[in-house]
């Protein structure tokens, strides 16, 4: 498999192979038969990391009684600007914050808000923005 690991004869037509990290490695298939026959193929393939992704969750709907938790994963440690934005394009709230790679809590207080649709965006170090609705109710 190119990483110093190697299925043996008993493998089958198929066989699976995990690779413990990204990089290009060059596999080959080796085939002989009962009567001394041989042959082989090789090619080199490019195993990129896996993908993962930021993410902001939100509940669907909040009070103007009290606060609630945005999770926020981040895949690097990373400052961000959360925003809360009116249905009318108002920032209502905005706070800057450093976050440790992985999930976190956020905390979004939704005192002296007035019932309606607000938008939540996330602003990513690299200018990456995701943005949920949340509809405050009373």
């Amino acid at each position: 498999f190119g990483d110093g690991t190697s299925s043996g004869p008993d493998a089958g037509a198929t066989t699976n192979h995990t690779y413990a990290e990204a990089g290009t490695y060059t596999v080959c298939l080796l085939i002989w038969t009962n009567n001394g026959c041989e042959d082989d193929i090789c090619q080199t393939v490019l195993i990129e990391d896996p993908v993962s992704s930021n993410r902001l969750a939100l509940p669907v709907n909040l009070t103007n009684s009290g606060t609630v938790n945005a999770e926020i994963d981040v895949v690097t440690s990373q400052t961000v600007r959360i925003m809360l934005t009116n249905s009318s394009g108002q920032t209502v709230q905005i706070q800057t914050i450093d976050l440790p790679e992985g999930q976190n809590q956020v905390p979004l207080t939704a005192e002296s808000l007035l019932p309606g649709i607000y938008f939540v965006t996330l602003e990513l170090a690299n200018g990456k923005t995701i943005t949920q609705r949340l509809f405050l109710v009373e």
